[in-house]
């Protein structure tokens, strides 16, 4: 065997591959390189799995003299990060042989062309889109490497993964799955027809334990007690690792339980001089970073200085590369994590080449930034990967920009004449935020006069006009007085080099492609341009911003005609730039000389128009200031947030330009550790505490101990009692729990399979029992006539709810199926909203509704004697189910009504007998269950007035009142009803009396707030 795939091997040592390690040999012998032979492979992490799958891919892809076959191979990774990594990796190794590596992991609705690649490297989530595209290249992909194959068992992810499994599985494909250790994984190899291969090597030795009462209890049963160092055996636990030169990462399951642990640690006597003196310099930069520094600032200082730090959400950006960069350099021994947030991955960013997803950045080229006023390329930049936030805000503004951001990301407000920096959260409807005007870059001539560059442009947009003018050349028909020059420059030069021109040229070549390939469109007052080539339009769209000249590009099919022969070709993807918006259209008229006819309907639609004083208000050198036109709360379906981290040099204003706005770079924790601790078996998860996975235990522990890194790795659990000791154990020898098909339940199927219908996945019923035959679901459960039965029963209630017709979606089931909840809880929803008419007090009756929902539960508990005085409330509020459910519904809907009636949240919390983040929780589930709500009762032509305002007071806990009040940043609802209550109960009230607001909250919070507002303290009038 070895020696019938000699190519394979030599491009592995060709990569610094001498010896493959035992897992890989055991594959190789057990056929890895028969090609028509599925694979599933369950090895520990750092053992090698990755170079398996790369094994695969050389196989198929270069025979056997390493030149490239033409064939196609996946590599499918769970994170989008994760990708971008082997992206890097795989062009660096094999690029050199003639193979074409692609990242695909950006949008989902849009088709990529990629065709001319070999190695497509992508997530499942992609991969099923773009098959759900009608991609052409399919027939070509000979092999599919199924990286992290356990996420089948995911929840919320399992779905996707196994729909795309499903379908790898009907082409002639080899599919090489690998994994963690799982508890059945016979039954996954069976259901994928793979030959199973288990190992349990490790390339640096992992000892796995439990800390209990000051010992190290290890697996093999030896036991090690360590000193006693002090009281807090965390720390005896900490301290055994730190003075035998290691470091400590503690995983923990909360932000809090992350500060709380951290600030227990206290390393300071056992540091040198020297490692206090650096500490005390980062103290001191961490105090620094924000003025003045907030409690979270003055807690991770303290942690700090003792050695110790804490990670998480919370911390600004400056603060996460303080706490990394002091560990890397082994100051911080200890670390106590959680995650971190910041931009959508579909947020696209302008680089040198145009504007790309944030997954999908071309490393080779720079970014553009705001650097003062002015927008230029910076470099230097780095892409980062977060854990993403439960919700996250979508700003659109008037000139229909859209961007979509976690909630605390920063954007550049114009108040006034003042500048200011607001999360999105803070953002408010009416607000001036930075947007791109135009940019600048470096230029480059090139030594052609006008009318060759627009001779060259005329000519460059489309095919059919460059060879039908070759032709006539041939033929000796003159047709310009530059033919040789262009023909020459036509087989030399592309888009690319004319991007860079002085802008008085690159005017003239502009000028060209739209005479050749432009179109005037009068009725709707817009310019337009179509090509075949999507590079060709994307440039064009990033020249144009040069001149300040705003374009939007969408993509269709179509059969096009030939502008010379009439002659029609067949279907080709077709791209559109549309310039719409007034000023864009006046300033293309002002610098592009069309020669074209229609450049008179160009001049009498700017003539049509007068610009107000307030458009050039809206201008500062290189920034426009939009406004904002709506703000909403999404929920989020995808797992991680992304960041963009530009070089500290003074070189930029750390703003960079995504999606047209101007907003800042923002970014968890990805470091080398010798001893990894398990804090917490068990976390907070669908409304109570639930385990935490054995194999989530072991893939955390699993981190310890990296090749190359430490000489040994430590996975420790860390257990509190006797009764964590038992749970202990049974997560250090238990085996793994079995991994199952997600689509195993009503709730998970109604949610899957609207999507698909909606989608258009599934069209028929054939389409559906073919699916269905196939997936690990039926697998599992044997009896394909039951699994059917199960499925009957979801596409009837679709059916019978009006979400689809004749497995169609109708609208409603199309918005359901974007808010990500239940039909269940839609249709719970909508019998409820349909049913109020007699209700008493709104707002109890809609949080008693949404309180009925999935997403809601589990419940409050309703106790005997509790009962009948719920019954009574119900009758009072005109709701007269009495159901054991309904009246713990109702009694979680008292708990949010106390909540948005400004009952204190310890009276709260006694009189429901619930912990604080019970509360958060139920709070946050509520908001976007009201907000769901109110989306479904706009289709149903339901007044959405109280719960648009439910919506907002169940986010500060407050009465209606004083709403106005909560819409101005630094007012909470404390010092909202304080206000009120003394009278300053409008903005107004406010600007008039700075020095009342001053003596009610302070001179330093007043002083914020009336800045906030315009109003310089200690003046009357707003300052403009």
């Amino acid at each position: 065997m070895m020696q019938n795939h000699n190519h394979v091997f030599e491009v592995l040592r060709e990569n610094g591959i001498k010896e493959l390690r035992p897992p890989q040999k055991k594959v190789v012998e057990r056929g890895l390189l028969d090609k028509d032979k599925n694979f599933l492979i369950c090895i520990p992490t750092a053992s090698g799995k990755t170079l398996i799958g790369e094994m695969v891919l050389i196989n198929h892809l270069l025979d056997e003299n390493k030149t490239p076959t033409n064939k196609k191979g996946l590599f499918i990774v769970p994170l989008k990060a994760l990708a971008s990594e082997k992206y890097d990796e795989f062009r660096r190794k094999y690029e050199k042989y003639g193979l074409k590596v692609a990242l695909s992991i950006g949008d989902y609705d849009e088709k990529e062309y990629l065709s001319k690649y070999n190695i497509i490297i992508t997530t499942a989530e992609k991969l099923d889109s773009l098959m759900r595209h009608n991609i052409d290249w399919l027939d070509y992909v000979y092999v599919a490497i199924v990286d992290e194959i356990h996420m089948i068992n995911d929840e919320k992810r399992g779905g996707t993964l196994e729909v795309l499994l499903t379908k790898l599985k009907n082409l002639n494909v080899q599919i090489v799955g690998l994994s963690a250790t799982i508890g059945n994984p016979e039954e996954l190899a069976e259901w994928l027809n793979a030959e199973l291969v288990i190992d349990n090597w490790r390339p640096v030795e992992l000892r796995k334990g439990i800390f209990f009462q000051n010992k190290i209890i290890y697996s093999d049963r030896e036991c090690k007690e360590l000193p006693n160092f002090s009281n807090n055996q965390m720390l005896n636990l900490v301290l055994d690792c730190v003075k035998e030169g290691g470091c400590c990462l503690i995983f923990c399951n909360s932000k809090n339980g992350a500060v709380n642990e951290a600030k227990k640690l206290n390393l300071k006597k056992y540091l040198s001089n020297n490692e206090k003196y650096e500490l005390q310099k980062l103290r001191d930069e961490i105090l620094s970073i924000l003025e003045p520094p907030t409690e979270t600032c003055k807690a991770l200082a303290e942690c700090v200085e003792k050695g110790v730090a804490f990670h998480h959400a919370g911390l600004t950006y400056e603060h996460r590369k303080i706490v990394e960069e002091g560990f890397r350099n082994k100051l911080i021994k200890v670390i106590c994590c959680t995650p971190t947030l910041c931009l959508n991955a579909n947020t696209e960013i302008l680089q040198e080449s145009g504007f790309r997803k944030i997954t999908e950045l071309n490393k080779n080229e720079k970014i553009f930034a705001l650097c003062g006023n002015k927008i230029k390329p910076v470099d230097g930049w780095k892409v980062h990967k977060t854990p993403q936030h439960p919700y996250n805000i979508v700003v659109k503004t008037k000139n229909g920009l859209e961007i979509t951001t976690t909630p605390n990301h920063m954007f550049l407000v114009k108040e006034g004449k003042e500048l200011c920096e607001k999360e999105a959260k803070d953002l408010k409807v009416g607000d001036y935020v930075a947007t791109v005007d135009k940019i600048r870059i470096e230029e480059k001539d090139i030594d052609l006069s006008h009318g060759d560059l627009y001779f060259i442009g005329y000519f460059n947009d489309s095919e059919l006009h460059k060879k039908h003018f070759l032709k006539n050349i041939e033929r000796g028909i003159p047709h310009h007085k530059y033919l040789k020059k262009p023909r020459k420059i036509f087989n030399e030069l592309n888009i690319d080099a004319f991007y860079n021109l002085p802008l008085e040229k690159l005017s003239y070549f502009i000028a060209g492609l739209f005479d050749g390939g432009g179109y005037i469109n009068y009725n709707k007052k817009k310019i337009e341009f179509s090509s075949t080539s999507e590079n060709l339009v994307k440039k064009l769209q990033l020249a144009l911003l040069r001149f300040g000249v705003h374009s939007s590009i969408r993509k269709r099919r179509r059969a096009i005609k030939s502008p010379i022969n009439s002659k029609e070709y067949k279907k080709r993807g077709i791209y559109k730039l549309i310039i719409s918006d007034f000023i864009s259209v006046k300033r293309f008229y002002e610098n592009i000389p069309l020669k074209h006819k229609e450049r008179r309907k160009l001049k009498q639609i700017v003539k049509s128009k007068k610009i107000g004083k307030i458009w050039c208000e809206c201008y500062d050198e290189d920034i426009y200031w939009d406004r904002i036109k709506e703000i909403k709360k999404i929920k989020v379906n995808d797992k991680y947030a992304y960041d963009i981290e530009l070089p500290d040099d003074g070189s930029n204003s750390h703003y960079i330009v995504a999606n047209g706005f101007i907003v800042h770079n923002s970014a968890g924790i990805n470091l080398p550790c010798r001893r990894a601790i398990v804090r917490d078996l068990m976390r907070f998860s669908d409304g109570r505490m639930r385990p935490i996975p054995i194999m989530e235990i072991y893939q955390c522990i699993g981190r310890a101990g990296r090749p190359g890194l430490d000489p040994y790795g430590e996975g420790i659990i860390f257990v509190k009692n006797e009764k964590d000791l038992e749970r202990a154990e049974m997560y250090l020898e238990g085996k793994p729990e079995y991994i199952y098909s997600k689509l195993s339940n009503q709730g998970v199927l109604r949610t899957q399979l609207l999507g698909m219908i909606a989608t258009r996945e599934i069209e028929n019923e054939f389409d559906l029992i073919s699916f269905i035959k196939n997936t690990f679901y039926a697998h599992q459960y044997g009896n394909l006539g039951g699994v059917l039965r199960n499925i009957k029963e979801v596409i009837d209630f679709l059916e019978e709810n009006e979400f689809i017709v004749d497995y169609f979606p109708t609208k409603l089931g199309k918005r359901i199926s974007e808010l990500y909840i239940d039909p269940l809880s839609a249709k719970i929803i909508i019998d409820g909203l349909n049913e109020m008419e007699n209700v008493g007090n709104e707002e109890l009756y809609y949080l008693y509704l949404i309180s009925k929902t999935i997403e809601m539960m589990p419940l409050l508990r309703v106790s005997g004697f509790e009962e009948l005085d719920l019954i009574l409330e119900m009758e009072e509020a005109g709701i007269y189910d009495k159901t054991y459910d309904s009246l713990e519904a109702f009694k979680n809907a008292k708990m949010l009504y106390d909540w948005i009636n400004e009952v204190p949240e310890e009276e709260i919390l006694k009189k429901y007998k619930i912990e604080p983040g019970i509360l958060r929780y139920k709070v946050e589930q509520a908001k976007w269950m009201i907000y769901s709500t109110k989306e479904i009762a706009k289709l149903l032509n339901k007044d959405i007035d109280t719960l648009s305002k439910l919506e907002i007071r169940l986010e500060h806990g407050a009465k209606e009142d004083i709403l106005e009040l909560l819409k101005i940043k630094h007012v909470g609802r404390i010092r909202a009803r304080k206000l009120y209550d003394a009278g300053i109960r409008s903005v107004e009230d406010i600007t008039k009396n700075p020095k009342k607001i001053a003596s009610l909250l302070g001179e330093k919070i007043a002083k914020k707030i009336l800045e906030e507002l315009g109003v310089k303290f200690g003046q009357q009038t707003l300052q403009f």
